[in-house]
């Protein structure tokens, strides 16, 4: 009973480390946008996206190194079913959300691709090797650099000035 208790402790500890923890990296995020005066959709894709994906990394870690492979699994595949299905839909019954423009059709064409390959993976080779896990982290910096500079270029940005700045709003912010 004691564990039961301590497990529940435990959980509802870290659901409200993750809540604060959300919370300030949303709050630091837009700042930082601001402050580099570039557009948020910047920061919600890089720092935003890697912060919020930093937990899911831990669980999926732990895992593996437990030789849960399932969990790992599962932990991926049902956070993002989560973030698709029952994140948008909490957003779109506070506000209503338009896809109008045309960098949500480039998301969506990164979003179908990645799924794509890691599923076509999976079905062919029934697993993910050193090599697959290499070519996912390459596609994500590929992915990651092309939203980047696409945002950089409507903003009328420097590639240069942006990641300049970026650095010592970094740096000041770790002081």
């Amino acid at each position: 009973m004691i564990t039961i208790l301590t497990d529940a402790i435990l959980c509802l500890t870290g659901l409200a480390g993750l809540y604060y923890g959300g919370e300030k990296l949303v709050t630091g995020a837009v700042r930082t946008a601001n402050n580099l005066q570039i557009k948020p959709q910047l920061i919600a894709i890089t720092i935003v996206a890697l912060g919020t994906s930093f937990p899911e990394l831990v669980v999926s870690i732990n895992a593996v190194l437990n030789k849960s492979q399932g969990i790992a699994w599962g932990n991926v595949v049902g956070s993002n079913i989560s973030n698709l299905l029952c994140v948008l839909g909490i957003a779109a019954i506070v506000t209503p959300l338009s896809f109008l423009s045309k960098s949500f059709k480039v998301d969506v064409f990164w979003l179908v691709l990645a799924t794509g390959i890691l599923t076509s993976s999976i079905l062919i080779f029934s697993a993910i090797s050193v090599l697959g896990g290499a070519f996912l982290i390459f596609l994500l910096i590929i992915i990651v650099s092309h939203l980047t500079l696409n945002v950089l270029k409507k903003s009328d940005k420097s590639v240069e000035s942006t990641a300049v700045n970026f650095w010592i709003e970094l740096r000041i912010g770790l002081d």
